[in-house]
């Protein structure tokens, strides 16, 4: 007899599995915080973490990453039999390589009354393989589900949290970046030695994609550029750019970087690459602080609640899809659309759902305030903030596209992240397409879609991906 059913569970350390039983599930979760999986058909799989288990093998592997699946194996054999049987450790099979990737259990019972449920319990208590665990007359398969995202009966919050384990910028890249940065602080500073690097951007932020650049701003002198309201001076940042270059240049092979051009943009830019043994692609400005400051804003929602880096990732991957080249091509770059996201979690949630976040410069100005020297650049948001908003991941990107196709006139309103709000736009920003605030500096970081064009296609665009979302549930079909 072989029942199935297609539905994700979350189990022990964080792994997913896809438990395959019968067309009825009870789920609930035990005091160790594990999931207990019960059907209603005459044999019962129930996987459930025991703190006391007498199986020594099983207690001493509660800590190893490297263990999945079965503890206390619990079945029952009509309605009388049962039996408790305690498996032995069961090792990650070899061709699941991520500990956190989407698997499958595919469990198989062939009842046998003429095996009593004790004997089978002697016999097999000390099985071991990697693959199958056999009880008597019963099995479990783990097979790795990674890259069927778009199968039909994986639940859309389901399938943002695989996006976002599959395309967020794993910690052991990000880390490799903080050590070449770090390399390029020492060669900065043997040519200035009040001169600082700071990483921004995405990076930063902890909302970085797979194959991110790294965004750097070098801060001439920290005590005069770290002060909060300084005015950037563009001219003087190009200028100060090329002198940087020519360093770069001159030390040659002692500099961890391949400098190439400097783009004459709003904010300059040298377009650069780390050599060997990183290779990140980087894009270094000058002494423009506000970068910074609304990274490390931005960062402090991310990890206030984890759904707005796990949306966010998404959404900037849909983005870059739909959109190649973003700002640069005349469209709206990653920050922005950033921000919408968070203004959408800010005020856009319905009159039924309270919002995900308030201001945070509005609750905890002084945190915004201070200089650059004062920030914590590694820390989480230093509150211990909890949403009132409860809604899951589906509803909350069904509700972004939603909003931004149907609620919101763009040519008639200002994004306001800072004041946690949308606002009437003032005359002399009637200009734009789009008016979406940046937060620390008030500039519009939508100035750059300035042709007509190009602003319907991103509105057609997202009342495409709320229809898509709406008839499909599928992340997939969003790229298609």
């Amino acid at each position: 007899m072989e029942n199935t059913i297609h539905h994700p569970s979350l189990v022990i350390r964080g792994t997913y599995y896809r438990a395959l039983f019968g067309d009825a599930l009870e789920e609930s979760y035990s005091s160790v915080g594990t999931r207990t999986l019960e059907t209603t058909h005459t044999s019962t799989l129930t996987e459930q973490g025991d703190a006391d288990s007498s199986n020594s093998n099983v207690e001493n592997d509660s800590y190893n990453n490297n263990t999945v699946a079965p503890r206390l194996q619990k079945r029952y054999h009509g309605s009388n039999d049962s039996s408790d049987c305690v498996f032995a450790k069961k090792m990650k099979p070899d061709d699941v390589e991520n500990d956190m990737a989407l698997v499958k259990c595919v469990v198989k019972t062939d009842l046998v009354d003429s095996f009593t449920l004790d004997s089978s319990k002697k016999c097999n208590r000390n099985a071991n393989n990697s693959n199958v665990h056999k009880l008597a007359d019963t099995s479990v398969e783990v097979i790795d589900l990674t890259s069927e995202l778009d199968k039909s009966w994986l639940p859309l919050d389901e399938q943002i949290q695989q996006f976002f384990l599959l395309n967020a910028e794993p910690e052991k890249v990000t880390q490799e970046k903080v050590a070449a940065v770090k390399k390029l602080a020492k060669c900065v500073k043997e040519y200035n030695r009040k001169a600082e690097v700071y990483m921004f951007g995405s990076t930063l932020s902890k909302i970085a994609s797979r194959n991110s650049d790294i965004d750097l701003c070098i801060i001439d002198d920290k005590k005069f550029f770290s002060r909060f309201n300084v005015e950037f001076h563009r001219k003087e940042s190009k200028r100060r750019l090329y002198c940087y270059k020519s360093e770069f240049d001159h030390l040659d092979s002692a500099c961890p970087l391949n400098a190439f051009n400097i783009i004459d943009a709003t904010v300059p830019i040298m377009i650069s690459k780390f050599r060997e043994p990183y290779y990140f692609r980087a894009d270094i400005s000058m002494n423009s602080p506000s970068g910074i400051r609304s990274s490390l804003l931005i960062r402090h929602y991310a990890t206030a609640d984890e759904r707005f880096a796990k949306l966010a990732v998404l959404i900037k991957c849909w983005a870059n899809k739909k959109f190649p080249g973003g700002a640069k091509h005349g469209y709206i770059g990653g920050f922005a659309w950033t921000l919408l996201l968070l203004n959408y979690m800010q005020c856009g949630t319905g009159e039924n759902c309270p919002p995900v976040f308030p201001s945070f410069q509005d609750r905890y100005p002084s945190l915004y305030a201070k200089s650059l020297d004062e920030m914590d650049f590694e820390g989480k948001f230093p509150e211990n903030f909890v949403s009132p908003n409860k809604q899951s991941l589906s509803s909350l990107l069904y509700g972004f596209f939603y909003f931004y196709a149907y609620c919101v006139d763009f040519l008639k309103t200002m994004f306001s992240v800072r004041k946690g709000s949308i606002l009437p736009r003032q005359p002399e920003h009637a200009k734009f397409f789009m008016y979406i605030e940046n937060p620390i500096n008030l500039k519009n970081v939508a100035k750059s879609l300035q042709v007509k064009k190009k602003y319907e296609q991103i509105k057609a665009e997202i009342i495409n991906a709320y229809d898509i979302l709406a008839t499909t549930c599928s992340v997939n079909s969003l790229f298609e």
